[in-house]
């Protein structure tokens, strides 16, 4: 599948997520799309769009911000250690946020999104790649997983398990 389908996608479960199961659907959701960008990745390294193209438009950061905060009541904050590989045991903690997450991705993702419609593959695939990555979805991403999986580990252990 090509990962513009797994973009939308994410941005389709951001916008109407399923009743039931969430955080796991979420979650699997997240390693599927993970699985996919890495196939992408190392398969288009070479694109490149050095066209110039408009800006994609402006949202409602307010109003996007309501609906992931409807469609998501249960997130919220959670830890992240400053430094993972330094400092082991001493380092800090910083404060994550699953709403703000999720609305930092899908601002990314639609802006994707646009790209795809309104400019070419190359230039889409780049902006992803090269202008966003690591620097705001994929952080995200990887905080959001991490969140979730804790969730769901801590939500197991915290309720009574049957003989």
């Amino acid at each position: 599948m090509e990962i513009i389908n797994k973009i939308k996608e994410f941005v389709e479960f951001i916008e109407k997520p399923p009743e039931d199961n969430l955080d796991g659907s979420l979650l699997i959701l997240i390693d599927n799309f993970f699985s996919a960008f890495h196939s992408t990745f190392h398969q288009s390294l070479d694109l490149f769009d050095d066209k110039e193209y408009p800006e994609p438009p402006e949202f409602d950061n307010d109003k996007v911000k309501e609906l992931i905060q409807r469609n998501f009541p249960e997130y919220g904050y959670y830890n992240i250690p400053e430094k993972v590989c330094d400092d082991i045991c001493d380092t800090k903690l910083i404060v994550g946020d699953g709403i703000d997450d999720l609305l930092d991705i899908y601002h990314c993702f639609k802006d994707i999104i646009w790209y795809y419609e309104n400019t070419t593959k190359e230039n889409a695939i780049w902006y992803f790649k090269d202008l966003s990555y690591r620097i705001d979805w994929e952080g995200h991403m990887r905080g959001l997983q991490y969140y979730i999986f804790n969730k769901i580990d801590e939500e197991y252990y915290n309720t009574e398990q049957p003989d």
